[in-house]
């Protein structure tokens, strides 16, 4: 690998100087570290290597120094040089006390197989570069054998919470909520699938820091959005790298990972579904967890498979902790720390671009996305009769339940009425049942909407989740009691004749029995007894002549007071001509 110095065409440049490398002692981990000289005034980096790549560059320094005040590199691929990017100090940081000391540094600047790097460097105003800067170059490296990284997509579920017996540290707030979770736990790719070398961590054999889940921080790692699927395992290696061995820290300290093509990767170890204390947002690492979009999403639009994989990833991890809604402000502990929202971007906390602007927009959307999958769809229903008379009282029955317990609270019934949903009443709910009564005056449409649940606080109100069926009662205008037999005045012979029946009273549609007659002579035969709800049945006869057919009531279960004595307890006549 060999040192340059050359005019760039940057912005205007103070005194150039190369860098000088030494080889051997400077190469860590994966990590080629270049150790730059104290000064004053811009630096104008340039290194080249020969025979090797890096897929991840940036800056660090030493503890409590100044830091640096602008940062701008671009890098070198298949013989073109890219854009210059200007690098920030990265916020990303331990929480004080929880590992060893970090080093400062830049956001990484994530980019493909590169060969040459070429890096402006600004003091702050009035000060000097800080001590102990150095630019590493970060190679992922290969993968390790025996991983397919285009094919696997691991279940988590083995790889990361098998965890070695002297890696788990019991703590009292480490498992999360008992509830089982509302939201489903989407795929992930483990640690494994992106080749982590579990002996890198500074934590590998040591106990796991667990802490409690609060609420999330949402990130972006800075960096190139042009990768391929094959390389987003060496890009995470990189950043694991650059985290574990540039800066100090005890793993990689995200969370959790999606890259730009929708797909959830496995972050800092120790389980996804346990509070591990990663280092993603100083002063809130113990009580959040941070998910971070790999690339840059300052003016970039972001996919809608990466939204919609943070949601999912947000969703299930907020079901797993117990925590009921997004909308809420999450009340960290800690003298440094303040109340955030509950899904919250790095900005919120520190000051930073991160996650960019474009992604930062999307945190309202997202909330709404969040809350959509915490929620638990019901099963609300109601059933009618098909048929009433106009002005009778007409029982609706109520049923609400989810994932087999009763609910109770608030239900609104409403009808249709010229296109719109209109509201006719609310109807309180108690052990997953309650009945209405209502007295329509013409045929119309009713349907159930949730208002408020007292039993779960995870139950989706709104529609369509939150709307029952809707029932269609059509209105007879006819004098009670009203018992009415109903068929074809012509059939073939022996042909399958379906007969309906409708039984009404002035306290509504009628259950009961009732016995289905044919004309034998001067006189009725019996033919069948006929169970009624609500109001109606039908039964299906085969004649083999013409005759004639009337129903005659025997017994009422509902409502009380209906008469069954002939007149009001008959039926009209029916003939049936056969042909």
């Amino acid at each position: 690998m060999g040192a340059l110095a050359v005019a760039l065409g940057a912005p205007a440049m103070g005194r150039v100087m190369p860098v000088e490398v030494d080889v051997e002692p400077d190469v860590i981990d994966g990590v080629l570290r270049m150790g730059i000289e104290s000064a004053d005034t811009p630096l104008l980096l340039s290194q080249e290597l020969t025979g090797g790549t890096f897929n991840l560059a940036g800056l660090t320094w030493a503890p409590g120094a100044a830091g640096v005040g602008s940062v701008l590199v671009r890098a070198r691929q298949d013989g073109l040089w890219g854009a210059w990017t200007r690098l920030e100090t990265d916020a990303d940081m331990p929480d004080p006390g929880s590992g060893p000391v970090p080093r400062p540094g830049t956001t990484p600047f994530i980019t493909g197989a590169a060969d040459a790097i070429e890096a402006r460097v600004d003091p702050m105003p009035g000060e000097s570069l800080p001590e102990d800067l150095r630019l590493d170059l970060v190679d992922g490296g290969p993968m390790p054998t025996g991983i397919d990284a285009a094919t696997s997509t691991e279940a988590v579920e083995t790889a990361s919470t098998d965890l070695l017996d002297e890696e788990v540290e019991l703590t009292s707030n480490k498992v999360g909520s008992t509830l089982a979770a509302a939201a489903p736990r989407p795929a992930f790719n483990s640690r494994n699938a992106w080749g982590a070398d579990e002996t890198l961590r500074a934590n590998y054999g040591q106990p796991i820091q667990y802490g409690q889940v609060l609420g999330t921080f949402v990130h972006h790692t800075a960096g190139s959005n042009a990768y391929t699927q094959s390389e987003v395992p060496a890009i995470l290696r990189s950043i694991y790298r650059y985290h574990v061995v540039s800066r100090n820290f005890w793993d990689i300290g995200y969370n959790i990972l999606v890259d730009r093509f929708g797909r959830l990767w496995e972050g800092a170890f120790g389980g996804l579904d346990r509070n591990v204390v990663a280092a993603h947002t100083q002063y809130y690492n113990s009580a959040a967890f941070g998910i971070s979009a790999i690339g840059t999403y300052t003016s970039k639009a972001v996919e809608p498979a990466v939204r919609t994989a943070l949601a999912q990833a947000i969703a299930w991890k907020f079901s797993v902790h117990g925590i009921a809604t997004p909308w809420a402000t999450a009340n960290y502990p800690g003298s440094n720390a303040r109340s955030q929202p509950r899904i919250a971007g790095h900005r919120h906390a520190k000051s930073t671009e991160c996650p960019g602007g474009s992604l930062y927009a999307q945190l309202t959307n997202l909330r709404h996305d969040v809350a959509s999958r915490l929620k638990v769809a019901s099963s609300l229903s109601m059933s009618a009769p098909a048929v009433t008379a106009r002005g009778a009282r007409t029982t609706l029955d109520i049923r609400w339940t989810a994932e087999g317990s009763n609910l109770a609270g608030l239900v609104n019934l409403q009808r249709l009425k010229n296109g719109a949903w209109e509201h006719v009443r609310s109807v309180q709910v108690s052990g997953g049942r309650a009945e209405t009564v209502i007295t329509p005056g013409a045929t119309n449409q009713y349907r159930l909407r949730a208002s408020s649940c007292s039993t779960r606080s995870d139950i989706d109100l709104s529609h369509p989740r939150g709307t029952s069926n809707t029932v269609t009662i059509t209105v007879r205008n006819v004098s009670l009691p009203f018992v009415e037999l109903a068929g074809p005045a012509s059939v073939s012979r022996g042909a399958r004749t379906t007969l309906r029946i409708t039984w009404l009273s002035g306290n509504g549609p009628v259950s009961g029995k009732i016995n289905l007659q044919r004309r034998n002579g001067s006189s009725w035969e019996h033919v069948r007894q006929i169970d009624v709800k609500d109001g109606g049945a039908t039964t299906v006869i085969t004649p083999g002549a013409t005759n004639s057919y009337r129903l005659r009531a025997s017994t009422v279960s509902s409502p009380p007071g209906v008469p069954t004595r002939d007149p009001q307890g008959t039926s009209n006549t029916l003939r049936v001509t056969v042909r």
